[in-house]
């Protein structure tokens, strides 16, 4: 909706076609178009049902079956279709196409995340499958989009280059699918880069949108395949809705000291959004104890970079983490955990303890919540537990009542 100087309505978008865009015409005679439908002054209910019953008559259509309180649910939670990668090509056309800028190609794709240490190919190699720039831009088109799809879906679930391109060959050969046909790990890691290329113009788009006034950076430790990454990512709100952006995974090497880290991240920004300074308010990060070190440093140097002062939030269960652990460190020559983790596991095997109490042990596990239960557990029944383990096991009577 935009508003004159004086305050009135002067116009007003179909959000129809802001929240799920045009819809392919059935007589196949007209491709879908990405412009959306503004209404203008007079206002006629006649234009805006020719409009949705054109183009968006599925969408129109299950609208008008809803109840009134239903209609005015009905956009809630959407995200708006141009912040949706599927709006930026067209799914059921013969091809995908896409402009990149060149600078994400050659100052991201080429520099950053291919080297021969990690990948095994140069940067001339990895910039091959992009071909070449066209004033500023490099023209991507993916001739088989379902191809294309498939092996994006496999591979963000996990599967490698080889293992995708080995399972769309299944595809093709169980179905017969000409559509499938030609996959191979070269392909797969070609589609791979186009995608990454893809998102990071997205996430550029997105700072630079002028609605998008503020962001937050987030850090976490995710592992993949038995290998820790540092998982990097932007927290910012897209149509009124918070969402969580992943940028980078960064292996957690001993070589990725907090300055190596701070290099990669604040490169990366400066490609996608030269002003990230000017709109960064906090960084957030879940505080665990294996990542103070090397990344509090990260966050510093972050913090320095920002225009403004910013918010730093630190996870409050791993800072009661450090503080249980440093404090149960000085309480039976820092042994009292070892300890307790063996009687309670001893006591949850004696089974006749167990049928005589009417009740058995807490389990216990790394988080200190549990060792809280565990430890209630045990003095709410320290007189029975002493009593009975005199019996059928001295050696941890002693340790109880010591």
């Amino acid at each position: 909706m935009a508003k004159d100087a004086s305050g009135v309505v002067c116009s007003v978008r179909c959000q129809f076609c802001k929240y799920f865009g045009r819809e392919e015409s059935k007589n196949g005679k007209r491709r879908r178009i990405q412009n959306q439908k503004f209404y203008k002054p007079p206002y006629r209910p006649q234009d805006y049902t020719d409009h949705n019953t054109t183009a968006h008559g599925i969408k129109w259509a299950q609208y008008q079956a809803l109840s009134r309180d239903e209609k005015s649910a009905f956009f809630s939670g959407q995200i708006s279709h141009n912040n949706q990668l599927s709006s930026h090509y067209e799914v059921e056309s013969s091809t995908l196409n896409f402009d990149i800028p060149e600078h994400i190609v050659t100052d991201l794709i080429g520099k950053i995340y291919f080297n021969d240490e990690d990948e095994g190919a140069s940067e001339p190699v990895a910039l091959r499958a992009f071909g070449d720039a066209d004033a500023g831009v490099y023209r991507l088109q993916i001739k088989t989009p379902f191809r294309f799809n498939l092996a994006i879906q496999h591979m963000s679930a996990g599967l490698s280059f080889r293992q995708a391109a080995t399972v769309i060959q299944q595809h093709y050969q169980a179905t017969g699918n000409n559509k499938l046909y030609g996959m191979t790990d070269t392909l797969a890691s070609t589609y791979a880069r186009y995608l990454v290329a893809i998102s990071f113009q997205r996430i550029g788009e997105l700072m630079a949108n002028s609605y998008m006034w503020a962001f937050a950076f987030a850090s976490d430790i995710s592992t993949h395949y038995e290998r820790s990454f540092m998982d990097q990512r932007l927290r910012l709100a897209v149509d009124g809705v918070l969402v969580n952006i992943h940028l980078l995974a960064i292996p957690v090497f001993e070589r990725h000291t907090a300055i190596v880290q701070f290099n990669l991240i604040s490169t990366t920004l400066d490609v996608l959004y030269g002003q990230w300074r000017d709109k960064m308010i906090g960084v957030a990060s879940d505080g665990e104890n294996t990542m103070t070190g090397r990344h509090a440093g990260v966050v510093t140097l972050l913090e320095n970079e920002a225009t403004h002062p910013i918010l730093r939030v630190w996870c409050a269960a791993h800072q009661m983490d450090l503080v249980m652990k440093a404090a149960f460190a000085i309480v039976d020559d820092g042994n009292f955990v070892k300890n307790t983790k063996d009687l309670i596991v001893h006591l949850r095997r004696q089974k006749l303890l167990i049928a005589d109490m009417g009740t058995a042990a807490k389990k216990l596990t790394n988080r200190w919540l549990y060792m809280g239960n565990a430890l209630e557990w045990i003095l709410r029944n320290h007189a029975s537990l002493i009593l009975i383990l005199k019996v059928i096991s001295p050696l941890h009577h002693l340790h109880l009542g010591g």
